[in-house]
C-alpha cells in the first residue's frame, strides 16, 4: 500500500515497517542495557544506604539515599518495560492498529515516561535533603534542574531529528486508512 504524505513523497507500507522493525530493534537494544546499568545501581545503592545507616548518619542523609535507591529502581522498571514493549512489537497485527500503536511508541512524552520525572525529582530531593539549604546548595540545585531541563531540550532536538519525520509518516498512513 502507498500513500502520498505531499507530492513529492510517496509513504510504502512496507518501507515503512521496515523502517520501523530497525528503529524498534535499536531502541529496544538500548533499553536493554540501559536497564541493565540500574539494575548494577541497585545493589550499589543498597550499600551505600546500609552504610550511612551504620555510620550513624542523620535521618536525612538515610532519607536521601533511600531516595537514590527509588530513582535507581523506577528507571530499571522503566527501561524493563520498554525493552519488553520494543522486543515484543507485533507487526503481523492488523495494520491500523498496527500503526497507531507504532504512532504512541514514537510520541516523544508517553504516559509511562512521566514515570522517569518521579525518578528525577527522587535524584533532586537527595542533595535537598543531604544538607542545610544554603546559597551554595540552592545554586547547585539551580544548575541541575537547569541540566534537565537541557537534557530534555536536547532529547526534543534529538526526536526532532531520527523519530518525528517516521512518527508523521505513521499518522500520514492512518489518516489515508482511515478514510
Amino acid at each position: 500500500m502507498k500513500t502520498h504524505k505531499d507530492s513529492t513523497q510517496e509513504i510504502d507500507l512496507g518501507e515503512l515497517t521496515s523502517r520501523l522493525k530497525n528503529k524498534d530493534q535499536g531502541y529496544g537494544n538500548l533499553a536493554k542495557r540501559l536497564q541493565y546499568v540500574y539494575w548494577a545501581f541497585l545493589p550499589i545503592s543498597i550499600v551505600l544506604l546500609l552504610i550511612s545507616i551504620t555510620e550513624g548518619s542523620n535521618v536525612y542523609e538515610i532519607f536521601g539515599s533511600i531516595c537514590y535507591f527509588l530513582a535507581f529502581l523506577i528507571f530499571a522498571l522503566l527501561f524493563r518495560f520498554y525493552s519488553k514493549e520494543y522486543k515484543h512489537v507485533d507487526y503481523s497485527e492488523p495494520t491500523l492498529v498496527m500503526l497507531r500503536k507504532a504512532a504512541d511508541r514514537y510520541k516523544p512524552f508517553r504516559s509511562k515516561s512521566y514515570w522517569a520525572i518521579l525518578g528525577l525529582f527522587l535524584v533532586v530531593i537527595k542533595p535537598i535533603v543531604d544538607k542545610p539549604i544554603t546559597q551554595e546548595s540552592t545554586f547547585d540545585l539551580l544548575i541541575l534542574l537547569g541540566l534537565f531541563v537541557l537534557a530534555v531540550l536536547v532529547g526534543m532536538i534529538a526526536w526532532t531529528i531520527r523519530d518525528k519525520a517516521l512518527r508523521d509518516h505513521i499518522l500520514v498512513m492512518i489518516k489515508d486508512l482511515e478514510g
